[in-house]
């Protein structure tokens, strides 16, 4: 989809941006080599130690997240920090030792002033619905929820708390729907997958919480790049680093397939070395270099069911942008969706 039709990038360094383009066709594994061979740039192949292995090596956050986020209606849409009312807020404030200490009936009065004095309070809504669920009101429960999601959409505690009460009520599979939901708004978000680990026999699903692991290194500096590598990890993983490395150096590259040589995060550069990392590992297979790994069959069946987008978005931008899916399209969310159903919270039979 995304190959040649949009393209996400993020700004290193400099916020968020997202921008439509299309892209010349992928380098092979045996051209990155030869740009490597003749680049300007140094590529330092040093032996490492493959345990040391961690997603953080290539995908870093860039931007702190917003702790109750929402999407500003200008043309631009961007992520900002819901605008509270400080008084409702200091009342919320009192009600928390109260709550904590399982006082609800008192918490609740300062909810409710909360609420009187600031209606888009949707915090102390959620607050009114955790109370009610631990009266066993599941439907009050429900009902406080889903206003606070009508004044905030983009908060996926509006949508998370929903699916605990539509479990408690017996209804699955919007239950189900729900925690599905607010993953897709917060990938990786360890609190949706804990809640759902935690009733994975009540939904009848199995969560699947397995991160992309790159076994090499690659970090840029003194005007090249230094690229770590366990050979017995086989050939496919140096040439994942070697093209991570052609577009952390090579401002041409990105020039050429973004139309800036700016460095920037994209689904271009991810979609770009996936295919130098499978083809070197498939031929690999082919000819019995290595041993099946289960991260990649499973990024093959991926991308053969065409839901490369919904992985890097899932997995890897959400690394980078913690709010990327809130600016998202319906179709990146579609995908995103999907992909969760079917590698990540998965129905048993």
């Amino acid at each position: 989809m995304s190959r040649f039709g949009v393209v996400f990038t993020v700004m290193l360094g400099a916020g968020f941006a997202f921008a439509a383009s299309k892209s010349p066709p992928f380098l092979t594994p045996g051209q990155i080599a030869d740009r490597a061979k003749s680049s300007n740039a140094e590529y330092r192949i040093q032996k490492w130690d493959s345990r040391d292995a961690s997603p953080d090596l290539f995908w870093r956050l860039r931007q702190k997240p917003a702790v109750n986020p929402v999407v500003t209606a200008d043309p631009a849409r961007h992520v900002t920090e819901f605008p509270f009312d400080e008084e409702a807020l200091a009342l919320l404030s009192k009600a928390e030792p109260l709550f904590q200490a399982g006082r609800c009936d008192e918490a609740k009065a300062f909810y409710q002033e909360a609420v009187r004095r600031s209606p888009r309070c949707y915090l102390a809504l959620l607050s009114l619905g955790d109370c009610a669920l631990r009266a066993h009101d599941a439907e009050s429960a429900l009902a406080y929820y889903k206003h606070a999601h009508e004044i905030n959409p983009f908060d996926y505690g509006t949508v998370l708390f929903q699916g605990t009460a539509l479990l408690d009520l017996g209804r699955t599979t919007e239950a189900r729907a729900a925690y599905i939901e607010a993953l897709a708004m917060k990938p990786r978000q360890a609190t949706i997958l804990t809640a759902m680990k935690n009733r994975s026999d009540a939904l009848g699903v199995s969560v699947i919480d397995e991160p992309f692991v790159p076994k090499v290194s690659v970090r840029a500096r003194d005007g090249g790049v230094d690229i770590g590598w366990d050979p017995p990890t086989g050939s496919h993983w140096m040439a994942f680093g070697l093209c991570k490395g052609m577009w952390r150096v090579d401002p041409a590259h990105r020039r050429d397939m973004l139309g800036s040589e700016e460095d920037t995060w994209s689904n271009v550069e991810e979609e770009e070395c996936f295919a130098s990392l499978l083809g070197v590992y498939t031929m690999n297979l082919e000819k019995h270099t290595v041993g099946q790994e289960p991260n990649l069959d499973r990024l093959r069946r991926v991308l053969q069911a065409k839901l490369l987008d919904g992985f890097i978005l899932y997995e890897i931008g959400s690394r980078v942008d913690p709010h990327i899916m809130l600016t998202a399209t319906d179709s990146e969310r579609r995908q995103v969706r999907e992909y969760i159903e079917r590698y990540v919270i998965v129905g048993r039979r």
